[in-house]
């Protein structure tokens, strides 16, 4: 018990990082995002986002079942500038990675006002 409990007061992020569900669209994905990763700057904030597909979606001739992306977010307006995207042909992020984007200086991307990626953003830049 004191091991656990001294691993717990070192390493508390590793514990309890997790991915947390935010909204599901019915019959297309469930939409999560990792509370451990949210680091803000400024009017910016970085989080990693999880899309997990009710059904495959082909891309590139492969076929993927989730997306992990880490974002930057303009809290100001709430445009997004996807950092690295990777897809997975297993549900939640698991199994063979199919495709893998980097782009640091990718363009800032407007997204409808009634997305989901918009909702999720307008919640963390206000409460993180």
């Amino acid at each position: 018990m004191k091991i656990f409990l001294i691993f717990l007061l070192f390493f508390p992020k590793i514990l309890f990082a997790e991915w947390v569900f935010f909204t599901k669209v019915e019959g297309i994905y469930k939409a999560y995002y990792n509370s451990a990763s949210i680091k803000r700057d400024g009017k910016f904030i970085y989080y990693h986002q999880m899309f997990d597909l009710i059904e495959p979606m082909e891309y590139n001739e492969s076929y993927f079942l989730s997306m992990k992306s880490y974002l930057k977010i303009n809290c100001i307006n709430f445009e997004i500038q996807p950092q690295t995207v990777k897809m997975f042909d297993e549900p939640l992020g698991e199994g063979t990675v199919v495709d893998v984007q980097y782009s640091v200086d990718a363009e800032w991307e407007k997204q409808s006002p009634d997305s989901v990626d918009v909702a999720m953003n307008k919640y963390l830049c206000k409460d993180y």
